[in-house]
């Protein structure tokens, strides 16, 4: 998934497993699990 994100440029990581939140916030990525998800959405509605 990390090496997804590299390769598509993203600045956003969707990740409920906490080794792939903390390898991807190691490289840099600004992680957001799946109800993070749901509480950006809901504050911007």
């Amino acid at each position: 998934m990390i090496q997804l994100a590299k390769e598509m440029n993203a600045e956003v990581v969707l990740a409920d497993e906490e080794e792939v939140r903390e390898g991807a916030e190691e490289r840099g990525f600004d992680v957001r699990e799946g109800s993070g998800i749901l509480l950006v959405s809901v504050r911007e509605f």
